[in-house]
């Protein structure tokens, strides 16, 4: 039935406060009327009004890349999603991509109001840096029940940034980039190149993107490369990202031509753009740093990963205010650098994207008098660079654009320190430590245009950052602005600086780390803010900046309308935006706000953006009222909020089931019920009442009907069932709205069992023509009732037939008149059968007399049988068949079973009777009353046709220990002695006494449900019941343990204390007994709670309960045990701890234990505390534990300390150079150990309980030195750099990679150039010398590394590290006359060119600290032929002549060397012999002095010659004078 249909429209204003809106409610004569009863079954209420769209409820975020160098390391969690919400919201993280290659992820949180929710995310989840324009499934869908936002954030040891991403709501179609030019670093063997980067992400399947590149790009496996300025095609499915790098070229790296920026995207459905760069420094530095010398580095310490989410085109605006960013005092600008290779570093780059083409920008004058011109874009998706912009700007355009905000990089080069060893003056002459970089890294935010300011936002500023917050507002609404709930006048007062030439203000100032709210009083009140902290060190870094939060409203003049109409509470509905011709109107979102047994259903084809869509909002169960509030947003930020009710029928019935028991087949057998409205202020309309099986069960009525408030009705049910199976089925009623169940029924069929008597007749006298009477009993055998309707009348007439004799011998006795005759389970009828012989002596007389009822066995047949005898005398007694005398019989004053033994004479004489006696094995169970009789005593006499006489028999089966009594062959003989008076003839009649001794049993069973934990489920568990003794013993009857007679079970009864623990499902009653045959069983349920049991062990009894007759009761009514145990509720975390060296990773196993005894799931929260950011959680990775009953899960725990916390013996912090120690974490913990909690939740009750987890970061100090050393000029020394156990040996560091810088006098000494570096006789023997660099005048840098295969640096080993060789030479100048000493210091540290060298477990190498001990050399004269290096820069051979000439002792000859080669300097007589060599070497280029003592040749003229390589000199004379 169509109950309701309404149309509402929407136009309003702005009414909303703080993403909350402002409302004005009514009920729009909204009541769904059911016209035929007036029955008011749903209603619609609405409120209306207009928000700021700063959050939204459905996101799909992506990580960028971050190309980090090897030598930055990750953090401990290097990427995490950060949520924050207003109000507390329920959310879920989810990764749809078919494609997803990374772990998948599933996770449920609760993100507290004002709180940011951090959760790590795997390294996985980023694209390689290496690949561009590859389709990859690494979108993270995040939904919430409440408005969210959403950000990533990416943390490296030199690199990091934080981006606000929007809501797929408010996702665009088209979009510009910005970027920046490709950049590199590093030595040229080869360059670093890194571009630009662009990812894509899909919301939806089959959304086709279109992208143009202004910088050709790489291509990759999914799109090959594409030119700049062309356009290329991809389909993404949802949850898919796609990647876009431009192709590097070289020859223009650093250069604005290879600037991505301005990129076009469009797609055929909404996608979300993060934009930015893969590794830049802005503005442009060097490719090393120092940008020369020996401590020259790659400069990646001023480069960073720079991105932010990127704003559609449609959220481009005119009018901007830009602040410039702050940052620590240490960082100061504007000193020039460019000496170095470094931009101007002042300020920050404003860069500007137009949206259309001949866009004018214009800013205001930093006077304030006015605007001014500042550029014109003359194309879209041109962009213009504002790169030094230091002051507060504002900004106007004349056609929509985007802005963003560049954060720049620095760098500031310290030189080493020169001084006198040992000296507080410390003159110039002596280089202490190296030079060395502080650096900072540079930040990309988006800028909202003035429109897009807010007046609410959470943020959070990380930890270990210095963290700075830029907020721009109105200058006169200052005071209507909260920080952290505090007035920003009185926080920020001082702070407070006006834009000339405007109404606007802007505060710049640091903020603590930790999140932070900034709210206005009203809405009307809007700001715009900016939080971005930077990480400045020695050569080292990490930034980030994003807006705090953007109005995502697009402003447009529509109007916002819904219409639906609903059927019970079912709301089929349409919401468009008007005018449908409108350009700029569309649909934000469809929200369910509240719902309560209502589901909220969206076509899948509707994406945020359309301009129309249905939707469906459906009761989940119409049994019960609904409530649903749906909250419809149009992207101009018009809301409709519509309240949908339904308020359901409620009936109620008694009973809740009708059980029939076991009836029999096809006989009719009616119950009732009831349905009464449960209402009190409204009628209720049955439709119809139905069962699945009508062809059993008949209803009267079946409906229609009403029932009027708090009325009820009766229905008549009737049961007629055909076959023997159980049949359950229920009531369907059927209401205007729904059906529902109502009482269960429940029937079993059975066929009836009539057992029908016989009878037999012994020896009755011929002459017997009354004939004796004796009983044949009908017996109920079934559990069902039986109806004897008949039985064959000629065989057993009534009455003597004349024509037919032999008829008239049996006749019946009271059975016509009983007829039709119903006998319930187990009952018994009896009637007579008159027998006589009619004068036929020695014939036996035989009928079978079938009976007719609804049974159709198992005997239906009465066989009678009798004969006749010549006798005067007659006697008979009939058969017993009766219950052993028990308990039940006694309680009842049954202690025997008397019958009247009959005797009389048919003769025609008198006869005596003189008595009876009994005899034979039976006899004691057998007894003649004789007081009991209708005569007097014996002897009596009795004439002829006196009429019977009797006297009382007895049996008596008494109950006996091992079933004794129980048989069905009691016999023995009453022996009638009798005399004929006539003849005076005695004699003897014997009639055979026969006894049969029944006992009903019954037996159940004791059942142990096992241990169970509380939080199980109920369990349900059938147990037996059976007509067999309870302990088991055998009958002699038929020798099993069977009763001997059918049994009546009334009732289960449990025993004791229980409430509700155990549960008897579907028990007997008298109403609806078990009638169990002998042998027969059933089964009933019982159901255990364990969650109403409570822990420990638990157990109850229960009685099977019979019927208290003869034919009804067991012999004895047994007890059994149900029993359960129950555990649960118990769960304890575990602690763990670990000592790893400092920024290394080491994994801490925590025990997670539980005693209960069902698979337990735990949910894994994130670590909690000051140092939580230390650890993470590695396993599970779904932060979902399973552990088996009683056994133990375990928590894997990554703890990676990024300082040292705890010292070994002979450690001391103090000693250590602070410099070298910044790779150690730059200082010391205080407070010791690392600790976190991480919560433990039992995902079946949420009890939650903290594991503790706890760690150390450790570092290795050790010394490595130098000692003294003397050479002669032109000779060389091989310096050792020696290690020691000073306080630690460096074999706990495992190390395999080293840097030493070693400094000296180069006017003394040089680094021999053929032979740098002696590896023989060193540890370092079989490592690889990876640099060796000379380029700084008195220095040497070396390199050495080697792979895992080789032996780790030990200091117990008595080799040196290595080994340098120095050459000694006299400089010009210098007192040849004097040693010489130059001082050696040395820097060494561990270094790595490639990590993979390092030591397994080890990720970064920056744990081992070691101590320099510097050395010298001292160049000492002798009285020989002594060389020296006077220049190493020649490069031509030459010789001068030797002075003084003739001389008479000492001379000086000067030569220089054009090629490294072997040099001789040979001295001859003039007869041409060889008498002395000057100079015998491999001498390197360079000039040279070498002095000659000629003392010891006699007078006269000589010869020298210098030949190297391939110079050889003319010959040069030296005369000699004594």
């Amino acid at each position: 039935m169509k109950q309701l249909s309404s149309h509402l429209t929407f136009t309003g204003d702005r009414m909303m406060r703080n993403g909350f809106p402002r409302f004005r409610t009514f009920v729009a004569a909204l009541l769904a009327i059911v016209a035929s009863a007036g029955v008011i079954t749903a209603q619609v209420t609405e409120r209306r009004g207009s928000m700021s769209l700063v959050e939204g409820r459905r996101y799909m975020v992506a990580f960028p890349k971050v190309w980090a160098s090897p030598t930055e390391l990750p953090l401990p969690q290097p990427m995490q999603l950060w949520i924050s919400s207003k109000v507390k919201a329920k959310v879920r993280i989810e990764t749809p991509a078919g494609i997803n290659d990374a772990g998948r992820i599933s996770r449920e949180v609760v993100v507290e109001p004002n709180k940011t929710f951090k959760l790590p995310i795997d390294k996985a989840y980023m694209p390689v840096p290496e690949e561009s324009e590859r389709r990859l499934g690494y979108g993270i869908q995040v939904t919430a029940d409440k408005p969210i936002s959403v950000s990533t954030y990416q943390a490296w040891q030199g690199n990091g940034e934080l981006a606000r991403h929007i809501p797929v709501e408010a996702w665009g179609k088209t979009y510009y980039s910005m970027n920046f030019y490709q950049d590199r670093y590093g030595t040229g063997s080869p360059y670093k190149e890194r571009p630009s980067q662009i990812v894509v992400i899909a919301d939806k399947d089959q959304t086709v993107v279109t992208y143009t590149p202004t910088v050709g790009t790489q291509g990759g496996a999914d799109a090959p490369p594409t030119p700049k300025g062309s356009s290329r095609t991809v389909t993404l499915e949802r949850g898919e990202i796609f990647v876009i790098s431009d192709k590097i070229i070289s020859n223009q790296i650093k250069e604005f031509s290879t600037d991505l920026s301005g990129t076009f995207i469009r797609a055929s459905k909404p996608v979300g753009i993060v934009s930015g760069h893969t590794k830049v420094a802005i503005m442009r530095y060097p490719d090393i740093l120092p940008p020369t010398g020996g401590f020259a580095a790659e400069a990646h310490f001023v480069r960073n990963n720079v991105h932010d989410f990127v704003l559609p085109i449609e959220m481009a605006g005119t009018r901007f205010v830009t602040t410039p960013c702050m940052y620590t005092a240490a960082r100061v600008t504007g000193l020039g650098a460019q000496e170095f290779g470094i931009d101007d570093d002042r300020g920050d780059v404003v860069r500007v994207v137009a949206t259309e083409d001949n866009t004018t920008v214009r800013a205001m004058r930093q006077d304030g008098s006015g605007l001014l011109n500042k550029f014109l874009l003359r194309k879209k998706g041109d962009s213009y660079l504002e790169t030094s912009l230091e002051v507060a700007t504002y900004w106007e355009t004349d056609k929509p654009v985007l802005m963003g905000q560049y954060g720049k990089s620095y760098a500031k080069i310290l030189p080493p320190v020169f001084g006198v060893e040992g000296s507080k003056s410390k003159a110039p002459e002596t280089p202490m430590g190296h030079p060395t970089v502080e650096s900072g890294m540079p930040m990309f935010q988006y800028i909202p245009s003035v429109d897009r300011w807010v007046s609410y936002g959470v943020f959070n500023a990380p930890e270990q950052m210095d963290n700075f917050f830029n907020i721009t507002f109105k200058t006169s609404e200052v005071s209507q602005i909260k920080f952290d709930g505090r007035r920003m006048n009185s926080v920020f007062g001082g702070a407070i600086k006006p834009i000339p030439g405007t109404e606007y203000s802007f505060i710049r100032t640091t903020i603590g780390a930790g999140d932070h709210v900034i709210e206005s009083d009203n809405e009307n009140v809007r700001w715009a803010a900016w939080n971005y902290g930077s990480y400045d060190g020695l050569q080292q870094g990490r930034a980030y900046g994003t807006p705090i939060s953007i109005d995502l409203a697009i402003p447009c003049e529509d109007s916002l309308t819904v219409t639906e109409e609903l059927v019970c509470g079912d709301v089929t509905g349409e919401c468009k935006i008007l005018p449908e011709n409108t350009s700029c109107g569309a649909i934000f979102g469809i929200y369910a706000e509240s719902v309560d047994n209502y589901e909220l259903v969206l076509p899948e084809t509707f994406v945020p953006g359309d301009k129309r869509t249905t939707f469906n909002v459906n009761v989940l169960d119409k049994t019960k009222d609904a409530t649903a509030t749906i909250m419809f947003v149009s992207r101009s930020g018009k809301w409709i909020e519509k309240t949908y009710t339904y308020i359901a029928d409620k009936i109620t019935w008694d009973p809740t089931s009708l059980n029939w028991g076991t009836i029999a087949l096809a006989t009719p057998v009616v119950k009732q019920m009831s349905i009464t409205n449960a209402s009190t202020d409204r009628p209720v309309t049955i439709k119809r009442l139905r069962v699945s099986r009508a062809d059993v069960f008949k209803l009267n009525p079946e409906g229609p009907f009403t029932l009027g408030p708090g009325e009820s009705r009766t229905i008549e049910i009737t049961a007629t069932i055909a076959a023997i199976d159980p049949i359950i089925d229920t009531v369907i009623a059927e209401l205007e709205c729904f059906e529902v169940k109502t009482t269960e029924l429940r029937v079993r069929g059975e066929a009836p069992a009539i057992f029908v008597g016989d009878q037999e007749w012994v020896n009755v006298a011929a002459s017997n023509v009354a004939g004796v009477l004796k009983d044949v009993e009908i017996v109920n055998g079934g559990k069902v009732e039986l109806i004897v309707t008949d039985y064959d009348r000629n065989l057993l007439p009534a009455t003597s037939d004349a024509n037919s004799k032999k008829n008239y011998f049996f006749g019946p006795v009271g059975l016509n008149e009983a007829l039709p005759l119903t006998l319930q389970a187990g009952e018994r009828f009896k009637f007579q059968v008159r027998y006589s012989p009619l004068n036929e002596a020695n014939v036996t007389h035989r009928v079978e007399v079938p009976f007719e009822s609804n049974a159709t066995g198992p005997d239906n047949i009465a066989i009678l049988v009798g004969n006749g005898v010549e006798s005067n005398v007659d006697a008979v007694i009939e058969p017993w068949n009766e219950r052993v005398v028990d308990g039940v019989q006694t309680a009842q004053g049954i202690t025997t079973y008397k019958k009247n033994f009959r005797f009389s004479n048919v003769g025609t004489e008198v006869v005596r009777f003189n008595g009876i006696t009994i005899r034979n094995a039976s006899a004691p169970v057998f007894n003649v009353i004789v007081s009991e009789n209708n005569f007097g005593s014996f002897p009596v006499d009795a004439g002829a046709a006196q009429g019977e006489l009797y006297v009382a028999v007895t049996f008596t089966p008494t109950e006996a220990a091992a079933r004794a009594a129980e048989r069905n062959d009691y016999k023995a003989e009453a022996v009638l002695n009798y005399t004929e008076l006539k003849t005076g003839e005695t004699k003897d009649l014997v009639v055979e006494l026969n006894g049969t001794a029944w006992q009903p049993q019954v037996k159940g069973a004791d059942h142990n449900f096992g241990t169970m934990d509380i939080a199980a489920p109920a369990v349900t568990t059938s147990i037996t019941v059976s007509n067999d003794h309870y302990q088991d013993v055998v009958n002699p009857t038929d020798g099993t343990t069977k009763g001997t007679h059918s049994v009546k079970v009334i009732g289960l009864e449990l025993i004791g204390a229980n409430d509700g623990k155990i549960e008897i499902l579907n028990p007997p009653s008298p109403a609806a007994p078990w009638i169990l045959n002998p042998g027969e069983s059933t089964t009933f349920d019982a159901r255990f709670t364990p969650s109403l049991a409570g822990t420990g062990t638990f157990e109850v009894d229960y009685r099977i309960v019979t019927e208290q007759t003869t034919f009804g009761a067991a012999s004895f009514d047994p007890t059994y045990k149900i029993r359960a145990a129950v555990t649960g509720g118990s769960f304890t975390p575990g602690t763990g701890s670990v000592d790893v060296w400092v920024n290394n990773s080491a994994d801490i196993t925590v025990p997670v234990n539980h005693d209960q005894a069902t698979t337990k799931v735990f949910n894994i929260g994130l670590p909690a505390g000051p140092d939580a950011g230390s650890f993470s959680i590695v396993e599970p990775a779904n932060g979902e534990l399973t552990i088996a009953p009683g056994a133990t899960g375990y928590i894997r725990v990554r703890f990676t300390p990024g300082k040292v916390s705890k010292l070994a013996p002979g450690q001391n912090a103090a000693t250590l150079d602070q410099t070298k120690a910044g790779d150690l974490g730059g200082s010391f913990r205080a407070t010791g150990a690392y600790t976190a909690t991480i919560p433990v939740t039992d995902a079946a009750n949420g009890e939650t309980k903290d594991a503790t987890v706890s760690g150390n970061g450790l570092f290795v100090e050790t010394t490595n030195g130098i000692g003294t050393y003397t050479i002669a000029p032109g000779n060389y020394v091989d310096v050792a750099i020696e290690l020691k156990n000073t306080p630690e040996n460096i074999s706990l560091g495992q190390v395999r990679g080293y840097r030493a810088y070693v400094n000296f006098d180069s006017t003394i000494l040089r680094v021999s150039p053929s032979t740098p570096v002696v590896l023989a006789g060193t540890q370092a023997a079989n490592w690889q010398i990876k640099n060796v660099d000379l380029s700084i005048r008195g220095q040497i840098i070396l390199d050495l590394e080697a792979d895992n295969t080789k032996e780790a640096l030990n200091g117990d080993i008595n080799l040196p590290l290595v080994k340098v060789r120095f050459e000694g030479f006299l400089g010009k100048g210098l007192d040849q006359n004097k040693p010489m000493t130059s001082p050696l210091t040395l820097y060494g540290f561990v270094y790595y060119t490639d990590l993979s060298n390092l030591a397994p477990g080890l990720t970064s190498p920056n744990f081992v600290y070691i101590h320099d001990i510097p050395g010298s050399i001292t160049v000492d004269l002798k009285c020989a032929n002594t060389k020296r290096l006077v220049s190493m820069s020649g490069t031509n051979y030459g010789v001068r002549p030797i002075a003084p000439n003739p001389v008479t002792s000492n001379a000086v000859i000067n030569y220089s060397i054009g090629l490294d080669g072997l040099t001789r300097i040979v001295l001859f007589d003039a007869l041409g012999n060889e008498v002395m060599t000057i100079v015998n070497e491999r001498l390197s280029i360079g000039t040279y002095e070498t002095t000659v003592d000629l003392s010891t040749l006699p007078t006269g003229t000589y010869y020298y010659r210098v030949i190297s390589g391939p110079f050889t000199s003319d010959p040069f004379s030296i005369t000699v004078v004594r």
